[in-house]
């Protein structure tokens, strides 16, 4: 399969990013911008955190604004990152994918910052207008990667547990709002589940419930429930049942709920493993729950930020 839409500000990256003392500052960023724009477009960039291939689509033209970010937002931003690395770190985590991500410049040092050190490679999908970005960061002793598909709204990585024969597809997407691109999506999504041979982890935030009793308090689209529920079927994935709370995400008065928040595997994992179970947790200063996701020998742990993979 071509690599989809093909977009040049999707990176892969490879061990040579394991080096501790990379480091960029946002100082040296802000008085080089015009710079690093005209070496990004003849592929001759310098900047370790913007390797040859990376092109900065949006460019930071607003940088007095950037710079006067209010502290609340700065908190926020902080909390959320250092929630990331908790988890990780008490998760043993090996597989990072991270929704709805706000970075419009890839900054190796903000990626460190959720995954701990280094020592990890990654692919991401960066942020363009309101629409968040994705980003998957896995652990190169952990996983073989074998290669990567992208899109506005989705990753896969085509991938081997080193201690696994098996070939895997770690898809982490973030569900678009439009009804038509839904559609697309699911049609993409489906042809190329159906043209791989592998199994299928699929994390997502989905902005989409299956059926009416997953949302209160909003309007309820049948068509669009139809067509995710026909790509489940035709894909032979299966969804976990979550324990814990019946709704993912409430808004700021508590008068809106949903389950936008899936977590689905292959149907053949689903039948291998029989103690398999989900778990929602507690939301914390986000809109969206936590997930706990209980495999075996594996964790996987699920927020509207991010969704992690242990082994």
């Amino acid at each position: 399969m071509r690599r989809i839409k093909g977009h040049p500000w999707v990176l892969v990256m490879g061990e040579s990013y394991e080096d501790n003392h990379i480091e960029v500052e946002k100082e040296k960023e802000t008085s080089h911008l015009d710079d690093e724009h005209e070496d990004n477009a003849s592929g001759a960039s310098t900047d370790p955190s913007r390797p040859p291939g990376f092109e900065d689509f949006k460019r930071h033209e607003n940088i007095d604004q950037q710079s006067g970010e209010s502290s609340h937002t700065s908190t926020m931003k902080r909390y959320k990152r250092n929630l990331v690395k908790e988890l990780c770190y008490k998760n043993n985590v090996h597989f990072l994918g991270i929704q709805e991500s706000k970075l419009m410049r890839l900054e190796l040092f903000r990626l460190k910052s959720m995954w701990g050190n280094y020592s990890f490679d990654y692919a991401c999908s960066l942020a363009r207008g309101r629409s968040g970005g994705i980003i998957s960061i896995w652990d190169l002793a952990m996983f073989i990667k074998t290669n990567i598909w992208c899109d506005d709204h989705f990753i896969i990585v085509q991938c081997k547990w080193t201690n696994s024969d098996y070939m895997y597809f770690m898809i982490n997407i973030y569900g678009p709002h439009d009804t038509r691109t839904k559609a697309t999506l699911w049609n993409l999504l489906r042809t190329f589940i159906q043209t791989h041979n592998g199994k299928v982890y699929v994390v997502w935030d989905l902005n989409k419930v299956r059926d009416e009793s997953e949302c209160y308090g909003s309007t309820f689209s049948q068509s669009e429930a139809d067509c995710f529920n026909s790509f489940i079927e035709m894909t032979n994935l299966v969804e976990m049942p979550m324990g814990g709370r019946r709704f993912t995400w409430m808004n700021k008065s508590g008068t809106k709920m949903s389950k936008l928040d899936h977590f689905i595997l292959s149907e053949s994992i689903i039948n291998e493993i029989q103690d398999l179970k989900a778990t929602v947790l507690e939301r914390g200063r986000s809109d969206h729950n936590l997930f706990s996701y209980i495999l075996k020998n594996q964790t996987m742990v699920h927020t509207h930020l991010s969704s992690f993979i242990r082994r």
